[in-house]
């Protein structure tokens, strides 16, 4: 799950033959999660994590700084907005991505 997440994988490939055979390799009894089960595990790790910040963001003593940055896709035309918070935690500045947004197309 954490790999597919990460490595902006789809789901599926948790089924395709050539992956499962080289997960397998060695330990042909390794256990494989479906990509439903995967797609669940994720969207329940990410549940949890916007909770998390959330929290974090909410109790912070600190000041929070935001910036946005927007651009347009090459290939599809499409325009995206990005809000990033950015702070310091433990001594550590930090940017996270909050939101990335389509922009509404104007005719």
């Amino acid at each position: 799950m954490r790999w597919v997440a990460e490595s902006l994988r789809p789901f599926e490939i948790v089924a395709d033959r050539g992956f499962q055979s080289l997960m397998k390799t060695g330990r042909p009894s390794y256990y494989l999660p479906h990509p439903t089960t995967v797609s669940r595990d994720v969207k329940l790790v990410f549940a949890r994590t916007r909770q998390r910040i959330s929290k974090m963001l909410q109790e912070y003593e600190g000041k929070l700084n935001f910036s946005m940055d927007a651009w347009t896709s090459e290939s599809s035309h499409r325009a995206f907005v990005a809000i990033v918070v950015h702070l310091e935690h433990n001594g550590v500045p930090l940017s996270m991505i909050l939101d990335v947004v389509e922009v509404a197309e104007v005719s």
